[in-house]
């Protein structure tokens, strides 16, 4: 799978300390940072093709690596990562784990 976790123990380690903070959530509950967006990941993938993995049950959407998300005071919930959340909403998912990434008021989209 292009987004295994298995084989480098780096990786590995921080993924195991994501899950270990990480809180489920609907993708639907999450915010986007920004208005618009690329069409491909930044390792050149295309959403479609990761889009059609997931409908298609070639990939699990557990496969992508966590959304990593902000909470502001008022308890919204904004997503760092804006492509894999279009990707997850689209494919219709409804719950998923996603990492804390600390305050929002430390980031400069909010």
């Amino acid at each position: 799978l292009m987004y295994s976790v298995s084989g480098c123990k780096a990786k590995c380690a921080t993924r195991k300390r994501a899950l270990a903070s990480a809180i489920r959530v609907n993708p639907a509950d999450v915010h986007f940072t920004q208005d618009a967006g690329f069409s491909t990941f930044s390792d050149k993938r295309w959403l479609a093709q990761t889009m059609y993995e997931i409908v298609r049950k070639k990939i699990e959407p557990r496969d992508l690596p966590l959304l990593r998300v902000c909470r502001t005071l008022n308890g919204r919930l904004w997503s760092l990562d804006n492509r894999r959340l279009y990707v997850l909403r689209v494919c219709g998912v409804r719950s998923i784990l996603v990492e804390p990434a600390g305050d929002a008021s430390a980031y400069a989209e909010f």
